[in-house]
């Protein structure tokens, strides 16, 4: 989709591709290499977009996992990219001066994408208290992507790992809905409603997803441990 004013840039760049091509008949037309058909879908794209070395990331099949809604995956998506709207991001943007890219949650260090959603202290906290609930440890990588990886790769048994894996979703989320309600709405907020905003969210979508197997979304949020078991 071209905006209004790059239409006349845009005929004017196919009126040289034309002129140049002065052995042929034939008029130039645009065609999308990733479909037979040669028309462009965002699903072709995203198919090409995860080929590396004429290889498939198969990285990208943890973040398009279908188990919570597309706005969530995209985020996540984004997130591995770097392409966040952060405040790092914003002053390089010269949106926001240096002294103004504080953490909002802990106020100590600049707000990076890898800060915000892996290394803030404050998060990482809420991360941990997860992680005790599956008697679980985990050290916190240096990047999202790293991160995602080993949160996949933990021993997790096979009956509880869709929970666990639709967990990672729900922080990532919860995580950035409250960034954003603390800057445009001054939110009040506390790391215990962090977590509560996760566990409600992660129970809210198991509910759905496996309504036969989370019978009562309550006792999922008062006692998580005891219903991590899905069959699949």
């Amino acid at each position: 989709m071209l905006f209004s004013w790059e239409f006349n840039m845009w005929d004017d760049f196919i009126r040289t591709l034309n002129e140049a091509a002065q052995g042929s008949k034939e008029v130039d037309v645009t065609r999308w290499v990733g479909e037979p058909s040669g028309v462009y879908t965002p699903s072709s794209f995203c198919s090409a977009s995860v080929l590396v070395e004429d290889e498939c990331d198969n990285f990208w099949s943890l973040v398009w996992a279908n188990l919570t809604p597309p706005k969530v995956e995209l985020l996540v998506w984004r997130a591995v990219l770097q392409r966040l709207p952060v405040r790092v991001e914003l002053e390089k943007r010269g949106c926001l001066n240096s002294e103004s890219c504080a953490c909002m949650l802990c106020l100590k260090e600049s707000e990076s994408v890898n800060h915000l959603f892996c290394r803030c202290e404050v998060v990482w906290r809420a991360w941990s208290r997860w992680c005790a609930i599956w008697n679980l440890h985990l050290v916190c990588p240096g990047d999202v992507r790293s991160f995602i990886s080993s949160w996949v790769g933990a021993p997790i048994s096979k009956s509880s790992k869709p929970v666990w894996k639709l967990a990672l979703f729900e922080f990532f989320g919860s995580i950035w809905l409250l960034r954003n309600e603390i800057i445009f709405n001054r939110s009040n907020w506390s790391e215990e409603k962090l977590f509560d905003s996760v566990v409600s969210r992660i129970g809210c979508w198991c509910k759905w997803k496996w309504p036969e197997e989370i019978v009562s979304f309550s006792d999922f949020c008062s006692n998580p441990s005891a219903m991590i078991s899905v069959r699949r």
